[in-house]
Order: C-alpha cells, then structure tokens, then sequence
C-alpha cells in the first residue's frame, strides 16, 4: 500500500468521523480503525488531531477552489446555461463534500483553536455574474445583485442540505432536474419582459 492511499484513506475515515462525532467527540483511535491502520500511522501521516482536523478541512477548501474556477468561467455563457452549469457545480461539489457539510453543521465554523474554515465566494460571483447581465440589460436593474447572488447559492445549498443531510430521500430529483428547475423559477423572476 503506498504513502498517498494510506493518507487518502485517513483523510476519509476523519472526514467521516468528524462529520458524526463533532472535533471534540472524533477520537484519532476511532479513526485509525475506520481507516484500517493503527494510530502510530495516523500520526505518521498527521502529526495530532489539530493537524488531521485542519487536512479535512482544507480537502474542502479545494472542492470549493474547483467550483469557483468553473463559475468564473461561465461570463460567456447566457444567464439560463451559466447558472445552470454553476449550480450543478455547486450541488455536485457540496454532495462530494457531504462530510465537512455535516460537520459544519455539528461544529459550524469552528474547530480547534478557533479554526475556520476556509472562505468561499460563490455568492458574491454569482453576484457578479447577475451584475454583468444587468449591465447588459438581460436581467432586472432593480433587484440587489447581493441578494439575488445570496438566495441562488442558499437554494442550491439547501437541496443537498434537505436530501441529503437533514431528510435524506429515497427518491429525491435527478441534479440536472432540481437545477434546471430551480434556475428556471430564480431566473423568471429576474429576466427584464
């Protein structure tokens, strides 16, 4: 077995240990056994809890960095299959991410020492994205682009929130259909008629 799927497979198992048990409840013995090796590998690998906790949560950070490159290529694209692309992106990632949603949700913000996680722009670049298009006379002049930015994201983030966290369905829509949908009913209200 080599070093990367070792680390890998730790990763995993913290992710899923602190999304069930909180930083304070996650033991680094309960993690070496979900990731099937002892706990003198995990800290091989990462030197303490703090460390393996910050690991875990700087995973996301990347998954949120990717989501954000993708959104930031969208300019070119008409509002309707831009914000379609970008709340799948979104929706895609947060269900990838599943664990450090739920531990957001245990521990929001916050883990040892004061630690945060990582910020994330998607809003205010859906934002912008709803800025240009009102530059460009497609969308609403009157409606707050912050707020309009603000209610995509959360309407993305609550679906895999009410599916997959909080209500977990056995039959929920497809990705493509919630998205499609939500982006037609967020855009009716914002197109200029």
């Amino acid at each position: 077995m080599t070093s990367v799927s070792t680390r890998e497979r730790i990763l995993e198992a913290a992710s899923t240990e602190f999304a069930e048990r909180g930083f304070a409840g996650a033991t680094t013995r309960g993690i070496a056994t979900r990731a099937g090796v002892n706990e003198v590998t995990l800290f091989r690998h990462f030197g303490n809890k703090q460390e393996l906790f910050a690991a875990v949560l700087g995973r996301g950070a990347q998954a949120r960095a990717l989501i954000q490159k993708t959104v930031e290529a969208l300019y070119e694209l008409p509002p309707r299959e831009a914000l379609f692309q970008a709340g799948l992106q979104q929706l895609v990632g947060l269900e990838q991410n599943l664990p450090w949603l739920r531990l957001q949700i245990i521990e929001p913000g916050t883990g040892p020492t004061g630690m945060k996680v990582p910020g994330f722009r998607y809003r205010s670049t859906i934002a912008g994205y709803i800025r240009e298009w009102q530059r460009r006379g497609v969308l609403r002049a009157d409606l707050d682009p912050d707020i309009a930015g603000e209610s995509f994201a959360v309407g993305i983030f609550g679906f895999v929130l009410a599916n997959k966290v909080v209500f977990p369905s056995d039959s929920p829509p497809t990705r493509e259909a919630f998205v499609r949908q939500f982006v037609d009913i967020f855009l009716t209200g914002m197109e200029n008629h």
